[in-house]
């Protein structure tokens, strides 16, 4: 039997309408921009639960054409479980905001502002400088997600041209105007 077999049950009781919902809601509400740090601990159990029943129950669908999107939503359940996994990690090492994630904290130094001024409901916890040198990966290692990190690499700036070193200075037009870049470097 193969790994996608198990996942395809034409008669289940989990559907794909209503755990992409739930999945959905989930990381909206405790993985997206706004983070309470004391929801992403159940917020990953649920997660990790879905993922064991997917391969116990499998997802039910109904036609031939489904099929595919019951193997995508499969995958975005692990990918979700891979998320919380990872923030979770993070957040129990005594991490704050970082990046996308602001962590929410009444006591954070950080408020953001709206047209109407700051909103203080959504204060949090500003990111760590140490934090921004290492990575936190996640593997999936016989059924089981490991969670580890690393150094960031140093980027070599006479290296050709690549995303996450150069999408800044494509954002405020600097690769367009070579005489600012030999100011900004000098």
């Amino acid at each position: 039997m193969t790994k996608v077999e198990p996942v395809l049950r034409a008669e289940c009781p989990l559907t794909v309408r209503v755990k992409k919902d739930e999945m959905l809601a989930r990381m909206t509400d405790h993985a997206g921009t706004l983070c309470a740090p004391q929801d992403v601990a159940s917020s990953l159990q649920s997660a990790k639960f879905l993922n064991r029943k997917i391969p116990e129950n499998g997802i039910a669908f109904t036609r031939s054409s489904e099929i595919s999107r019951v193997l995508q939503w499969q995958q975005i359940a692990l990918a979700s479980e891979a998320v919380l996994a990872a923030l979770h990690y993070y957040i129990a090492k005594g991490g704050v905001s970082r990046g996308a994630p602001a962590m929410c904290d009444e006591s954070g130094a950080a408020t953001p502002m709206v047209r109407s001024g700051p909103l203080h409901e959504a204060r949090f916890r500003e990111e760590y400088a140490a934090d921004q040198g290492e990575q936190v990966l996640v593997q999936l290692t016989d059924g089981e997600l490991e969670i580890s990190t690393r150094p960031n690499r140093s980027f070599d700036e006479s290296d050709r041209p690549f995303f996450e070193r150069d999408w800044p200075a494509w954002l405020i037009g600097e690769v367009f105007d070579l005489d600012l870049k030999k100011t900004r470097d000098a």
